[in-house]
């Protein structure tokens, strides 16, 4: 399993990352059934969560920061506005 990237805003990485993420616990539920076990079990269990855990994190930080630069944006062009309406008034 190879690591997600850490630029998940873009939604076709997104959807790609969450693809590999849904093949592979696929391949894992299925191998359940398997009667000689691909490796450890419970390891690979682990592994994928870790890895779900990681892009959830990474998702949720780089999303947060990017509302936060776009409040900020949102700021800076109020402010620069009234300063404009208040040049056009004087």
């Amino acid at each position: 399993m190879s690591p997600p990237p850490t630029f998940l805003l873009d939604f076709v990485i997104l959807k790609e990352v969450c693809e590999n993420i849904f093949e592979d616990l696929t391949k894992l539920v299925e191998s359940r059934n398997h009667i000689i076990p691909t490796g450890n079990y419970e390891d690979q269990w682990i592994a994928l969560r870790k890895r779900v855990d990681y892009v959830m994190c990474e998702l949720q930080k780089l999303s947060q920061k990017a509302q936060n630069q776009t409040l900020n944006n949102w700021f800076k062009d109020v402010a620069k506005s009234m300063q404009e309406v208040e040049l056009n008034r004087n």
